[in-house]
């Protein structure tokens, strides 16, 4: 039986509508028995844009500058991992899969971990991305490249119910490069900042294969990657007048700014913070105590890749768990354990009680009498 690859139609959006349609995809997936086959899009965003991963604090000139005063806009995905910049002269690819499986022509879909997500489905994007002359390949973490430039950035998310969304960004006419100096524009010092890209390390896709690449050029090869490597016939995707609606309705609600742009503060100051540097760049533990003996509420923040389930779930479970390495360990490892459950990036799950017992021991130092006197 062969498989169906649902293509959206190229759009130009805004970030809340992108993240609406990627939402709402993902939960359409596991529903309608029409749309249970893997769905592809591209698209790129008006206007430059600076793309924060789902766990990063924004730095405070993005709440505190007034609106329209900055010709570069904030926006917060739906998947973690580093920020990186986005726009017209970026496509952005999405990749939805009902659940995370090894596709394999004529064979049984075979359950697929989360570490091995990027690495099956990007090769779509890379098998496209060869058909244009860039000769790309994924050599793991969050990065493709071509010529030995970072050329594309690639995380993923995965829902309560299984459904998986690969997010794919392409340097197509601007390099990765320019974030430090939108951040600056912006009136954030870009200086020491280890999750931005390096100007000797990037380049677009244009470059690479050294010519230009119309859009649709460019979109073609995505689709007839994915269709020819994963041997599926595409089938256009549209979205009715209902799903139109819904769509609406989750933009101006889920995705409202600075609501959605704010989902990684504290809800109680002051508190305790700790920072342990990772694989994608840093990890951030923010806790307030009850009692000074059990945590109240924790907030995690930074580079890291994670199902977002799971991370609430984490943060729910550890309210008045003990300040107690082992207990907050133990936690740990149980929500990491439950199906579609997952964080990557740390190189070892301890790093989350360490990172934690840090932040608390800060919080009751800044609590403590002496302290408090002075």
């Amino acid at each position: 039986m062969t498989l169906i690859l649902q293509v959206v139609p190229f759009l130009e959006q805004t970030a809340a509508q992108s993240l609406a349609i990627d939402r709402y995809l993902m939960h359409a997936t596991q529903k309608a028995a029409r749309s249970r086959e893997p769905v592809l899009r591209c698209s790129t965003m008006a206007g430059p844009s600076l793309r924060f991963g789902r766990y990063q604090r924004l730095p405070a000139p993005f709440f505190e500058r007034q609106a329209g005063a900055a010709t570069v806009e904030a926006q917060r995905r739906l998947t973690g991992g580093r920020l990186i910049p986005g726009g017209e002269e970026f496509l952005h690819v999405s990749f939805v899969m009902p659940r995370a499986v090894e596709m394999l022509p004529n064979s049984f879909p075979k359950p697929l971990p989360p570490e091995k997500v990027i690495n099956r489905y990007v090769r779509g994007i890379l098998k496209g991305l060869n058909r244009l002359g860039a000769r790309s390949f994924y050599p793991g973490r969050d990065f493709l490249t071509a010529q030995s430039k970072k050329v594309g950035w690639v995380s993923f998310e995965v829902d309560e119910a299984g459904a998986v969304l690969l997010e794919c960004v392409l340097a197509w006419r601007q390099s990765f490069a320019v974030a430090a100096a939108w951040l600056a524009e912006a009136g954030v010092d870009p200086a020491g900042r280890e999750d931005l890209p390096q100007e000797t390390e990037c380049c677009t896709l244009e470059e690479a294969v050294g010519r230009a690449i119309p859009r649709d050029e460019l979109v073609a090869a995505i689709v007839h990657g994915y269709a020819e490597h994963y041997a599926m016939q595409v089938q256009e995707r549209e979205f009715n007048h209902l799903e139109h609606s819904y769509l609406e309705v989750m933009r101006t609600s889920t995705f409202q700014e600075p609501a959605w742009l704010a989902s990684s503060a504290m809800s109680e100051q002051p508190f305790g913070s700790a920072t342990t540097p990772i694989q994608f760049g840093a990890f951030e533990a923010c806790v307030t105590l009850h009692n000074q003996r059990f945590l109240k509420e924790v907030k995690f923040s930074g580079d890291f890749l994670a199902s977002a389930h799971a991370i609430e779930a984490l943060s729910r479970e550890l309210r008045l768990c003990p300040v107690d390495w082992k207990a907050i360990g133990t936690i740990t490892d149980r929500i990491f354990s439950r199906p579609n459950h997952f964080i990557l990036g740390l190189g070892t799950r301890r790093v989350i009680p360490d990172t934690i017992m840090r932040a608390a021991a800060e919080q009751r130092l800044a609590s403590s009498p002496q302290r408090m006197e002075h």
